[in-house]
């Protein structure tokens, strides 16, 4: 029956693109929302992710080859795409290999598909609600995982709140959700009263799940706001304060709740922590390997690339989760240098875009970018790179930020006075 669904829906999202072509873009994030839900009952490396990771594919595909422009990053995606994927034939397991080369490269290409799709106020405000609806879905499954008891416990049966669709993950998407509210208030996506809403149902899931990275990550994105930007300082910081003071007045209805639950996980917050963690002792054995050269060939290329389980640390069965680690050890010192490569193309067009005249005047969507741009770099150190649908909203995001970054500059050209985004006073 979820199988039947879910090829239904995948049928759907393939007649919304010959139909729609490039607009077919905003029912990405829901379509991956809905699947993320459904797969969560089913074998989720079986037909339907398969199907889904075909359908993605393709579809970013369609559109980076229907598109006029070409830009320098895409060169380095293909890059890192092409080079992972000869890789992917040495594996001692292509398939399982093939399978997880998908879900990092699908959501890069998605860079590309935003940065060609999204150039006016109308598209921006359409992948705003694709995003809400995406949160909405995430809320409404994870608060039914709860009620059911399906969800997984993490963290020992006494936690609180079990994990949504996406496990662990399906919180960090919350945190993209929180750092981009200041975009949707901007660009008239939601009102300032949905916007409240919106927050409050975010933060409430984040303090009662108490995972560290989704947290620190709101924290670190909204530092970065603070300081890069004076129209987030004069715009949204009554709004924050606002939303802060709530918290705190409504404070007594859950302080006991949130106190037992941080107490379950109250270890995980502490500094020593950090030096017992597997992701510590992770970094450092494949550090030590990599950079030891005693396999010249494993160090520049990598070895078992995405098929890590039995292959690293003397056959330890866990997986590497540390992203920067998983490219290392699968690919190589070329690998994570093709990686990285890609957000230096990007930053060098976003520093290219500052040099323009205009750019003063929109603030608040460079520093949009600068705070996606950044944050995905601290996620990853938690791991999330085999999570498809948050990494295309980051990706999409970084894409399309940069996209509107640069319509608005060129909108200050006399060229083009008629481009169709909202100036706001």
């Amino acid at each position: 029956m979820i199988l039947n669904l879910s090829i239904l829906l995948t049928i759907i999202a393939f007649l919304l693109v010959i139909i729609k072509k490039k607009e077919a873009l905003y029912f990405i994030l829901p379509y991956n929302a809905i699947l993320d839900s459904l797969s969560f009952f089913t074998d989720k490396g079986g037909l339907l992710a398969i199907i889904r990771g075909a359908f993605l594919l393709a579809f970013a595909v369609y559109i980076i080859f229907n598109s006029k422009g070409r830009q320098k990053v895409l060169v380095s995606i293909l890059l890192f795409s092409v080079y992972t994927l000869v890789l992917v034939l040495f594996s001692s397991d292509p398939f399982n290999s093939l399978r997880f080369w998908g879900k990092i490269t699908v959501p890069i290409l998605y860079f590309t598909v935003a940065y060609n799709v999204v150039k006016t106020s109308r598209d921006s405000q359409r992948l705003n609600i694709s995003l809400i609806i995406v949160l909405i879905i995430y809320a409404i499954t994870t608060f039914y995982f709860n009620f059911i008891g399906v969800g997984e416990k993490q963290y020992g049966e006494d936690q609180l709140m079990d994990t949504g669709p996406l496990g662990g993950a399906t919180f960090t998407v919350f945190s993209y959700g929180l750092l981009l509210v200041p975009i949707f208030i901007y660009t008239k996506t939601i009102s300032k009263m949905n916007a409240l809403w919106l927050v409050l149902v975010s933060v409430f899931l984040l303090l009662f799940n108490l995972s560290r990275m989704p947290i620190m990550a709101v924290m670190f994105g909204y530092f970065i706001y603070f300081i890069h930007s004076y129209e987030f300082r004069n715009r949204y910081l009554k709004f924050i304060v606002f939303i802060g003071l709530i918290m705190i007045f409504t404070s007594p209805f859950y302080y006991v709740i949130l106190k037992n639950q941080f107490g379950i996980r109250e270890g995980r917050y502490e500094v020593e922590s950090y030096e017992t963690e597997d992701r510590f002792f992770e970094t450092k054995i494949v550090f030590e390997s990599v950079f030891s050269f005693k396999d010249p060939i494993a160090s520049f290329f990598g070895k078992e690339i995405y098929n890590s389980v039995g292959h690293w640390g003397e056959g330890r069965k866990r997986g590497i989760h540390v992203d920067y680690n998983a490219l290392l050890h699968g690919a190589g010192i070329i690998g994570l240098f093709l990686y990285l490569l890609i957000f230096y193309k990007m930053w060098i067009v976003y520093r290219n875009a500052r040099k323009r005249r205009g750019f003063e005047s929109f603030k608040i969507f460079n520093s949009a970018f600068v705070v996606i741009f950044f944050v995905q770099f601290l996620i990853s150190v938690s791991g999330q790179f085999y999570v498809l649908t948050f990494r295309t909203i980051g990706f999409l995001y970084l894409g399309a930020l940069l996209s509107l970054i640069n319509q608005k500059n060129k909108s200050t050209n006399p060229q083009y006075a008629n481009n169709t985004y909202i100036k706001r006073k």
